[in-house]
Order: structure tokens, then C-alpha cells, then sequence
């Protein structure tokens, strides 16, 4: 599968790419580039959708997987509004507790940490 960044030049995969590339964990990308595509159809005939997906560590909470699945514009929307929760392994096998609850790195009351700097308020555009 070829990176998601490097799929069809047109503008709006350029907008998902400059978004995901933004999608940093200290100075890391949290983006796995190699299990990034776009497909057709799947949104009705003629529509292209895009895949991204995060490494394993990650975790998108709308959709309680490392990947989402949409069009571009609501793609984009997603990436920047979506909360990214961290696994404190990993590990995928330690990623769940023994109650079967999942095993997020918490914030300071208790909830699971938001990594998405878009989201959490930590991402500044350069001046």
C-alpha cells in the first residue's frame, strides 16, 4: 500500500496531509504512513474516501480504533476535532486491563489523556 501523502496530488489530499503530519507525540509522528490509503465507492459510486490510520499506540475516540474512514472534508473535521487516546503500552496484548477496560495513559482527574493537539489545545501555528 502506498502512504496516504503520496496518493493522487490533487489539493485535497495535500489538506489531509498537512493536518496529519501536525499529529505529533513528542516531536514523534503518531501516523502510521505505511497503512494509509484512499478507495473508491465506497461512499456511493465515484466517491474516493481516505483511510488514516495511527500506530498501534493510538486510538481514535470516535471510533475506538487507530483508524478513520471518511470523505475528505469530514476527514479533516474529524482529525481536528477528535480526541487521540494513548495506550500506556505498546504492546496491542497489554492494551485492555484484566476487567477488560482499556489501559489509556490518564490525565490529572482520572480521564483518558487527549493526544490530539488540535483538540487538547496544544498545537500553535507558526508565525
Amino acid at each position: 500500500m502506498m502512504p496516504l501523502y503520496k496518493l493522487n496530488e490533487d489539493k485535497m489530499n495535500k489538506t489531509i496531509n498537512k493536518l496529519a503530519v501536525r499529529l505529533l507525540d513528542n516531536g514523534q509522528e503518531m501516523v502510521d504512513w505505511e497503512t494509509c490509503y484512499s478507495d473508491t465507492g465506497v461512499f456511493g459510486e465515484g466517491t474516493v474516501s481516505h483511510w488514516l490510520s495511527l500506530h498501534t499506540q493510538y486510538e481514535w475516540q470516535a471510533t475506538g480504533t487507530s483508524c478513520l474512514h471518511d470523505q475528505i472534508k469530514d476527514l479533516c473535521n474529524l482529525i481536528k476535532d477528535d480526541q487521540i487516546y494513548k495506550y500506556k503500552s505498546s504492546n496491542e496484548d497489554l492494551h485492555k486491563k484484566a476487567d477488560g477496560h482499556s489501559d489509556y495513559i490518564l490525565d490529572k482527574d482520572g480521564k483518558p489523556k487527549n493526544f490530539n493537539p488540535f483538540s487538547n489545545g496544544t498545537y500553535r501555528r507558526r508565525k
